[in-house]
């Protein structure tokens, strides 16, 4: 049986992905917490897993939403002769990259901002349209088209004739793969440039091999002001250094009076002060390359704005793209992606149920729930996988959609101090009121105070953290940490030497805990559950305080820069990390040709910050290699100790040996390792396990282990460069070095065991008295 005809694993549906994500996410968050109170524990399970977001739920119900693509224009660019040059069809159509081979109709708004863009006099269009849209291919195939005509006539060309601006560094990156499969096959005539900080410098041997190697690309800034490429990508800052730095004068030099188009990517997201400035750049970047607007080609995308029917949205893309380029009305166009209607007389052929069809009408009115979809008929489910093809081996579904599983933060857990409270619902085993999910000043059900839920990050003791003053005990307002990461890491640290400074609590009064459970060293007090006044009557609750930072429970050590209390507070960062495994089961895997982690699916997630988006690649990255080295660990124990048949004769000399060194382990301790072996022996394996050394060196022969090389060796430090095994040994000891009270580790998992034989064969009486314990 060949790879291609083995069968493939079922892929989950939609519906079982999320219905993984609410249970996957919900332990995920009760293992991570750590309370110590089982009541509140199998609470929080049930309520974050449900599907009642009033009562805790962390996702919402899942929501399905048509997306059945765009009117097709019926024509390829092979069918275009007379609008594109033949040497671009065959470039786009025939690259070597077949994934990124343009070989199939084009969509009606792609070939209309073609048409628009291929007259003698420069016109400028703003290409409104949804996500998969195909809106690159939209200005990329007439830019380029138009730099191939220039070149047949000036062979290759210098100086820049376009600008791509691009907002993110991630979204410039997107287009070195499409780039280089269409500019490939013109054999250097037609390059681009990605300029932007992480271009670098070479000497001239290294330009010089990539120059021959890679003649369709400018990798390096001495290349770059040398030489300029035709296609330049880059960003607002630095097209802004590029008009007033001396050092890329030459850039400007080279490229006077030959810019022909401009690029503004995601123009929606310029408005108010920041489209003013990009007006502004635009019009210095003109005069510093010396041409006028009426000599530029200018194209802005967009996510979808309005409709093509909506006449006052139009004219208003059209104002705005004049304003921005400084081109005039007549001059300017809009191009709207027009999504393509469902195909009704279809539906019965993918669903043999009655309803699917006004299931299909439902979904292109507008998104559905399954609930709302479950009210014409049982069957929702099953139709929605019928329609889109989920377990057929069509290609083209009849009704295309997307599912969207929202997910919210939580912000923390509150409860009511009444217990006397009648209002919501509250763990088994509760000695307050009910447990609330959201911040609240009193008790909506009694009006009583309400107090967050704390615990101690080490035993995780829970408290309500309290204000004593004087006269009364209200509860501590907690503020929230802003940094969702740094808040993130808490529960990690065990360390007592960071350097951050200890968090002081916020508070009016002096800084008191209520006890859940009633510690040794807590004082009953009593206090009214509405204002918080002290009475004198029998005490209510146990009140306790921090003992020096520590915890009143557990007295574990102070950590500077970590709470000795931690909220329940699980935040974006959290719960994408925890929520990516399960959306790839959910993905198809990738045929290759070698092994690829989880089978070569890919997912793609997105943040609004960029600090966050790099700090979050980078937990997921080093997850990942720990995830791989643990495994790895885990198995090569597991096969030193797999079990083999021992004869009769063999076990019985083994027990008589066992025996007569047990008898005298108390004289020789380091009799203790040889007994241990024979007890492995007799149980099918071998207490050796496998030698460190070893170990490495199996690690190192990894393929997985030479990619990472390879990513360390860019990203992170040159000293593994060549030295698999010194990356090795480092994975090994990263896991295996430490044992770290709160966060997983190999040993703390129990899924291997670190043995110094040497060690173990000194006895107690030899060994200081810590040690020995």
């Amino acid at each position: 049986m060949t790879a291609n005809n083995m069968p493939q694993p079922a892929r989950l549906s939609p519906m079982d992905v999320h219905r993984r994500l609410r249970a996957g996410l919900a332990e995920a968050v009760v293992s991570r917490a750590g309370i110590r109170h089982e009541g509140l524990n199998a609470f929080l399970r049930h309520n974050l897993a449900s599907t009642d977001s009033s009562k805790g739920a962390l996702l919402s119900e899942q929501l399905f939403q048509a997306a059945p693509g765009y009117v097709s224009s019926g024509k390829s660019p092979d069918e275009l002769a007379s609008l594109l040059h033949p040497r671009t069809i065959e470039a786009i159509t025939q690259t070597p990259d077949k994934e990124l081979r343009f070989d199939y109709p084009a969509y009606a708004h792609q070939l209309s901002t073609w048409e628009l863009l291929s007259t003698a006099e420069p016109q400028s269009v703003l290409v409104s349209s949804g996500t998969g849209s195909g809106k690159t291919e939209c200005f990329l195939v007439p830019l380029l088209d138009d730099l191939v005509r220039a070149s047949e006539a000036e062979g290759q060309l210098t100086g820049v004739r376009a600008l791509m601006l691009y907002p993110l560094n991630a979204l410039i990156a997107s287009q070195e793969k499409r780039l280089t499969a269409w500019t490939k096959p013109l054999t250097g005539d037609v390059r681009f440039g990605l300029y932007n900080g992480l271009m670098g410098t070479a000497r001239k041997s290294s330009r010089d091999k990539a120059e021959h190697e890679i003649p369709h690309q400018v990798l390096y800034r001495e290349t770059l002001r040398a030489n300029p490429p035709p296609i330049l990508v880059t960003n607002q800052t630095m097209l802004e250094y590029m008009t007033i730095r001396r050092e890329d004068r030459q850039i400007l030099d080279a490229s006077r009076g030959k810019l022909r188009w401009i690029v503004i990517d995601e123009a929606h997201s310029y408005i108010g002060s920041a489209a003013a400035e990009l007006s502004l750049l635009l019009r210095r970047v003109m005069n510093a390359f010396d041409v006028t607007p009426d000599q530029v080609r200018f194209v802005a995308t967009s996510a979808t704005i309005g409709s093509a029917d909506d006449a006052e949205a139009v004219a208003s893309l059209q104002r705005f793209l004049s304003d921005i380029a400084g081109v005039p009305l007549d001059r300017t166009h809009v191009v709207i992606g027009t999504p393509q209607p469902v195909d009704l007389s279809k539906v019965l052929t993918a669903s043999d149920d009655p309803a699917a069809r006004m299931v299909a009408e439902m979904l292109e009115e507008k998104p559905q729930t399954i609930s709302s979809l479950s009210s014409v008929t049982t069957s929702a489910e099953k139709i929605l996988l019928d329609l889109s093809a989920h377990n057929a081996n069509e290609a083209r579904p009849v009704l295309p959609m997307r599912a969207h599983s929202f997910t919210r933060a939580i912000p923390g857990l509150w409860t009511c101090i009444n217990s006397d409270c009648t209002g919501g619902t509250r763990p088994e085993g509760w000695p307050f009121g009910p447990v609330l999910f959201d911040q609240k000043d009193s008790c909506p059900h009694c009006q009583s105070l309400v107090f967050e839920i704390q615990s101690c990050p080490d035993c995780g003791e829970p408290f309500l953290p309290a204000d004593d003053l004087g006269d009364r005990v209200l509860p501590r307002r907690c503020d929230q940490d802003t940094d969702e990461f740094r808040e993130n890491s808490y529960r990690d640290r065990d360390h007592e030497d960071d350097e951050e400074d200890e968090r002081q609590p916020d508070g009016i009064g002096h800084p008191r805990l209520i006890a859940i459970n009633m510690p040794s060293q807590s004082t009953p007090v009593g206090f009214d559950v509405i204002s918080g006044e002290l009475n004198d009557g029998a005490g209510q609750f146990q009140l306790t305080q921090l003992n020096e930072g520590r915890c009143p429970a557990c007295l574990s050590n102070k950590r500077h820069g970590r709470p000795a209390m931690l909220s329940f507070r699980f935040g974006t960062p959290f719960l994408t990390q925890n929520a990516a495994p399960i959306l790839l089961e959910g993905v198809s895997p990738h045929q290759a040709e070698h092994a690829l982690p989880f089978d070569g699916r890919q997912l793609i997630s997105f943040s609004d910050s960029r600090q966050g988006t790099a700090r979050f690649a980078a937990n997921i990255e080093t997850n990942g290699e720990r995830g791989f080295v643990r495994g790895f660990i885990y198995h090569a124990v597991q096969k030193a100790a797999q079990s083999s048949d021992l004869p009769e004769e063999k076990r019985q000399e083994l027990i008589q040996k066992r025996a007569k060194l047990a008898s005298l382990v108390d004289e020789m301790p380091s009799f203790k390792d040889d007994i241990a072996k024979i007890d492995a022996e007799l149980n099918g394996g071998s207490a050796a396990g496998i030698a460190w050394k070893e170990l490495v060196s199996a690690l190192a022969s990894e393929p997985t282990i030479g990619m990472m090389a390879k990513v360390w060796d860019l990203d992170r430090s040159e000293r593994y460069h060549d030295n698999r095994e010194a990356l090795a040994r480092f994975m090994m000891l990263r896991e295996l070095a430490r044992r770290p009270r709160n966060a997983n580790a190999m040993e703390t998992l129990g899924l291997a065991r670190l043995r110094f034989p040497d060690i173990e064969r000194i006895g107690k009486e030899k060994l200081p008295e810590r040690a020995a314990r």
